[in-house]
């Protein structure tokens, strides 16, 4: 029963992502292929989790994409703020739970206010306009893949434009950092459409940083 749900799950996910270009083939509408378009991070870097557990993988992830956009909350920071101390545990809490952990108004030791809204998708990425436009800004996002926590900092594609010029994507890798490892040859990992299982995959997590300018009351009309 439960290889039949998991098959179930792909199949949907599948049939998502190629919805809109399949339809456009129904109807007969020539689309233009672009085929293996890459968007990554040219220097990808990520914080080295301090702990081999899950809540430091993602507090590390955090750590990774916060530093991209100039804001210093080191990993130890958002362990100790997400489970009230520095332990290891074993698995993730939910994505929605952590979002809420993150997003809110902060104060930088350089005295700068930020206020940082994370964002949060379950399963599979099937619209991936966000991920894309964040990683050729030079921010990586978190993806979970079967519970883990990986820095997300490159995709492979296909894009399919059509006359009207709406464009579908179809994923066909997500270049992976693993936070466990410092040696390449174990930190950077793929996931791979036509390898992997979709189902795997428990969701992607991106953080926007907005600085917060303070009101001038003195000229305030």
């Amino acid at each position: 029963m439960q290889r039949i749900w998991r098959l179930t799950v792909a199949v949907v996910l599948i049939l998502a992502v190629l919805a809109p270009s399949l339809a456009a083939r129904k109807k007969r509408i020539p689309l233009l292929l672009n085929s293996g378009v890459t968007a990554e991070l040219p220097s990808p870097a990520a914080a080295t989790a301090v702990q081999t557990c899950e809540n430091w993988a993602w507090a590390a992830g955090v750590e990774t994409i916060l530093r991209t956009q100039n804001v210093a909350l080191d990993q130890h920071y958002w362990v100790q703020k997400s489970d009230a101390g520095e332990i290891c545990l074993e698995s993730l809490a939910s994505l929605e739970k952590l979002s809420k952990v993150v997003t809110g108004e902060y104060v930088l030791d350089d005295s700068r206010k930020v206020r940082l809204e994370a964002r949060y998708t379950v399963s599979a990425p099937v619209n991936l306009d966000s991920i894309i436009l964040s990683l050729r800004g030079g921010q990586p996002a978190i993806l979970v893949w079967k519970g883990h926590a990986y820095v997300l900092y490159g995709v492979v594609y296909d894009e399919y434009i059509s006359p009207t010029g709406n464009r579908f994507f179809d994923i066909r890798e997500l270049k992976l950092i693993d936070p466990y490892y410092a040696e390449d040859d174990r930190r950077l990992v793929s996931f791979v459409r036509d390898r992997d299982d979709p189902a795997d995959i428990g969701g992607t997590f991106e953080i926007n940083v907005a600085p917060i300018t303070p009101t001038d009351w003195l000229h305030r009309n």
